[in-house]
């Protein structure tokens, strides 16, 4: 999403990829009823809010990128920074107390439970000027209820963080993240 503005059928698209990974994850078939159905799912709802943030944003609408980021803060406690990359297929288990900073890529289809943070740390100086980078999330990563992640980090390609883990470090793919602070108990 490096590209200055976005179509709206790309969004769509996305949209569309949110909604075949949920039902992948659900096992079920995705269906016009389904998609029906899936309007009235609150995650489903905030996450669509947030690629439409997206839209606006990429298409310098930033007073409508405002609107949906504020509604969807508003109603479902999901803050979402417009300076977010998030690939297709995005899964928000429950759309509750999420907070995605600034400058933070998360793969595709990763799956956020409730109470997650995930940004930089903080604005650091170096020789190269001001980074503020935050974490780089894999693609199928999963994201258990209150996780922390933070700082100019990755994360490698299908790992898993547990319920209430702080992650500050980098870690591989296939990483199977516990602890405050996060240690690693994958064994391969």
């Amino acid at each position: 999403m490096d590209k200055q503005s976005q179509s709206l059928l790309s969004t769509i698209t996305l949209i569309r990829s949110d909604m075949q990974f949920r039902c992948d994850y659900e096992h079920k078939q995705l269906t016009a009823l389904r998609v029906l159905a899936f309007l009235t799912n609150h995650a489903v709802i905030s996450q669509i809010l947030y690629r439409f943030q997206i839209f606006f944003h990429l298409n310098h609408l930033g007073i409508f990128a405002s609107i949906f980021k504020g509604i969807n803060s508003l109603i479902f406690t999901v803050n979402i920074h417009s300076k977010t990359q998030i690939g297709e297929g995005l899964l928000m288990l429950h759309p509750n107390y999420i907070f995605i900073g600034k400058n933070v890529v998360l793969g595709k289809r990763c799956i956020l439970a409730q109470q997650n943070s995930i940004g930089p740390a903080y604005v650091i100086e170096t020789e190269a000027g001001v980074s503020d980078q935050g974490p780089i999330i894999g693609d199928d990563v999963l994201c258990g209820v209150g996780c922390a992640i933070f700082g100019n980090i990755s994360i490698g390609s299908r790992s898993k963080i547990s319920v209430n883990t702080a992650v500050d470090k980098s870690f591989p793919s296939n990483a199977i993240l516990i602890g405050v602070p996060a240690k690693n108990l994958s064994l391969s």
